[in-house]
């Protein structure tokens, strides 16, 4: 009959070393040990990390929408910045263009913004352009993550304090990305709706 494996939980790491046993809580810098593998070990550390959580308004990666980072100076990139790249339109010499990551605000997922370089009166102001571009939209979607995070923090400290009376894990049921409580924070953030794809309306 195969072993049975333990359940897992976040941030929480099972110890079964020769000398050493029990339940590590690993949340950034925060590593108690409870040590033991009993049901009440395993429960100890269930509810240190839970008042880390509550403590912190802390929601685990993966759970968590992430912030985007703006644009900042890189000297490996050609363009000179993060996030910004440069492309060719087409195969025959086409315009060039600055390609700039960025997020579609209705739904999330990766999105580019293209700016044409001959458009503009000289590279500078293209680029110039460009990161600007880019830094507004960073900014728009970081205001959505953040209240999207709010929103979802109760159902997550909900889940993680079942999980230390039951000693079941649960949390897992949050990862990936919940459309409908993404519009809703859209909706709170930008009740106006949004201009583009990529950038919404302000009053």
């Amino acid at each position: 009959m195969a072993k049975k494996t333990a359940p897992k939980f976040i941030n929480i790491n099972r110890i079964e070393a020769e000398k050493v046993k029990g339940y590590q809580v690993r949340i950034r810098d925060f590593t108690p040990f409870v040590g033991g593998l009993t049901p009440t070990s395993l429960k100890e550390a269930l509810k240190i990390r839970n008042n880390y959580y509550e403590t912190n308004d802390y929601i685990p990666p993966g759970i968590a929408r992430q912030q985007m980072k703006p644009c900042v100076r890189d000297a490996e990139r050609t363009t000179g910045w993060h996030g910004l790249s440069y492309t060719i339109a087409n195969e025959a010499s086409g315009p060039l263009i600055i390609s700039c990551t960025a997020r579609h605000l209705r739904t999330g997922k990766p999105h580019t913004i293209s700016v044409r370089v001959h458009l503009y009166k000289s590279d500078e102001k293209a680029l110039k352009h460009a990161v600007k571009a880019r830094n507004h939209n960073v900014d728009q979607y970081n205001k959505i993550v953040d209240v999207y995070n709010e929103l979802l923090l109760p159902s997550a400290i909900k889940l993680a304090r079942k999980e230390a009376r039951t000693l079941e894990p649960y949390l897992q049921e949050l990862k990936g990305f919940n459309e409908k409580l993404w519009t809703k924070a859209l909706n709170i953030v930008f009740p106006l709706g949004l201009i583009s794809s990529v950038e919404a309306k302000v009053e």
